[in-house]
């Protein structure tokens, strides 16, 4: 009997040493105001691991909405990874408290979710906030703006709108709008706005807070968006030389009595004439450095050719 109760012992020790739970050591790496870094080591037990950050509190309302237990949730919606390793994770709201989930696993066991926490630090500073924009890409019905914001911005808010609406209703009215459903952003935002109306004036627009909240100075981009059909137009046997060009471009070919426009990305007239000759010489002094459109429309507006030019410093 004493036999058997050794043995029995034997077994279940030798159980409890080949059942052992996994588990992994989280470390809070690096943290900026919209990332969050960490490293992750596993134990001699664990041969894979799940990884996932959230806000406090975000989680809870998953696992009550679904009902479905947290380390299930976990598993499923983690990032799987299978050796010790540190990851990045990006687009994160500053001045927020995170919590970092871990389960571990093995060919037997699981372990009960690992959880870290950590704040995101506050962007921005005390400062005026301003949020640059630049417009590129300009076609009939797209534009790519991007809105980059000065480090004294802790979050901001960008977009587009008609410029006859904006004309209308001004910009108090635009900000109440913006506000009551904001959707903030923290880093340079690049983005390409769709289906806009050929031909069609717009304002692209951006706003933003300092750390202590205080809104900065709205900024507003006038553009155009190109008249349909305006960028398939042959130039017409029109050149222009030489291209680049930095303080002087001749325009060869021009029927006389045509009008010319010098246009830039954002869809603004800058110089504007009447073709006196048939090289005709266009002063660039003051213009910046960038891709231009010389517009050229014939007497009788029949016809207008299009050339790209290109200005350098």
């Amino acid at each position: 009997m004493k036999k058997i109760l050794a043995l029995a012992l034997t077994l279940v020790f030798g159980l409890n040493v080949f059942a052992q739970t996994p588990s992994v050591t989280t470390t809070i790496d690096n943290l900026t105001p919209t990332t969050i870094t960490a490293s992750f080591d596993m134990d001699e037990n664990c041969t894979k691991y799940h990884i996932l950050a959230d806000v406090v509190g975000g989680m809870d309302q998953w696992v009550q909405m679904f009902g479905t237990p947290l380390r299930d949730l976990v598993i499923s919606w983690s990032i799987g990874v299978e050796s010790d390793t540190t990851y990045t994770w990006s687009d994160m709201t500053p001045n927020t408290d995170y919590i970092v989930y871990v389960v571990a696993v093995n060919a037997t066991d699981t372990s009960d979710v690992l959880m870290t926490t950590c704040t995101t630090p506050q962007a921005g500073g005390e400062g005026a906030s301003v949020v640059t924009i630049e417009l590129s890409n300009i076609t009939e019905t797209s534009v790519i703006m991007t809105a980059t914001p000065n480090d004294q911005t802790s979050r901001f808010l960008d977009g587009l709108v008609e410029k006859a609406l904006l004309d209308e209703i001004g910009q108090d009215s635009l900000m109440t709008m913006l506000v009551a459903q904001p959707y903030w952003l923290y880093e340079t935002d690049v983005w390409e706005w769709p289906d806009l109306t050929p031909g069609m004036e717009y304002y692209a627009f951006a706003i933003g807070q300092n750390a202590a909240e205080r809104w900065g100075g709205m900024t507003v981009v006038p553009f155009t968006t190109w008249v349909s059909g305006l960028k398939e137009v042959e130039n017409g046997g029109i050149t222009l030389y030489p291209n680049p060009a930095t303080n002087l471009v001749s325009l060869n070919n021009a029927e006389m009595g045509s009008v010319v426009e010098l246009i830039d990305i954002q869809g603004r007239v800058l110089k504007s004439f009447v073709v006196n000759s048939t090289n005709q010489t266009i002063d660039l002094q003051g213009v910046e450095a960038g891709l231009y459109v010389v517009k050229t429309i014939t007497p009788n507006k029949e016809k207008t050719f299009v050339n790209k030019l290109i200005v350098n410093e």
